[in-house]
């Protein structure tokens, strides 16, 4: 093998080497991705199966349950009843 082969070799496999942390973040990432999603899908259905008198006491109302479990606020304000 000549020495540029193992030139050639040697950066295949640093490149090779550089390239799996790249895929192994992005596979942690997307299991993140999975878990926030899984969490905010079991949490939005134990939220459901409370009354509207239980929600109302912690301050949301029956359709913001989806934005609020999902960290985004709801698009209309919980007006307080008079």
């Amino acid at each position: 093998m000549s020495a540029l082969d193992c030139a050639e070799s040697r950066r295949r496999s640093m490149t090779a080497g550089a390239a799996a942390p790249g895929i192994a973040d992005r596979a942690r990432e997307l299991l993140r991705a999975l878990r926030a999603w899984h969490d905010a899908r079991t949490a939005a259905r134990h939220l459901r199966t409370l009354n509207d008198e239980l929600l109302k006491d912690i301050g949301m109302d029956r359709g913001q349950i989806e934005f609020l479990v999902r960290g985004r606020a709801a698009p209309w304000p919980r007006h307080a009843e008079h």
